[in-house]
């Protein structure tokens, strides 16, 4: 009370009016908004997850009555306005998709593969077996030229004169 009474607080009526922006400030305030709301969408539109195949973004924008191909529009093209058309989709609706009140929640069973293999004839076990001995014997030689390159590396320099 003393600081109101002395002048150094001063206390808003109810009864007293709100100023209004400028113009210019309310204009900044708007764009302001715009870009924001353009960066939400943009965000959305990178969270929105889009199919890769070319048919596929086709059927989609057939379903949301869209043409399915714009003037020049290339595969990529198509598939972008896929992403923003559904990001617009996303932002009108809140993001939330609607559940039937009876919809029943079913976890996903990963589905293991099976085991499966064929048994080859006896001529294919004979030709891998030779593979097997070619190559092993050849990795041998390999290893022994090393060995013996980094015990004496001069001798690589004899061998190519």
């Amino acid at each position: 009370e003393e600081g109101i009474a002395s002048g150094n607080i001063h206390k808003q009526s109810i009864d007293q009016d709100t100023m209004e922006l400028p113009a210019a400030s309310e204009a900044s305030k708007q764009r302001h908004e715009a870009m924001l709301a353009e960066f939400e969408q943009r965000r959305r539109a990178r969270t929105t997850s889009v199919p890769t195949d070319d048919g596929e973004v086709r059927k989609r924008l057939r379903e949301m009555a869209e043409p399915i191909t714009l003037f020049g529009e290339k595969q990529m093209e198509r598939r972008d306005r896929l992403r923003m058309l559904l990001a617009k989709l996303d932002e009108e609706d809140g993001g939330e998709l609607p559940v039937p009140d009876q919809a029943e929640i079913l976890s996903a069973v990963p589905e293991v593969p099976e085991l499966f293999y064929t048994e080859g004839s006896g001529e294919l076990m004979r030709a891998r077996g030779q593979i097997l001995e070619d190559s092993l014997r050849k990795a041998a030689e390999r290893i022994a030229q090393q060995k013996r390159k980094r015990d004496n590396p001069d001798e690589n320099e004899e061998e190519q004169e």
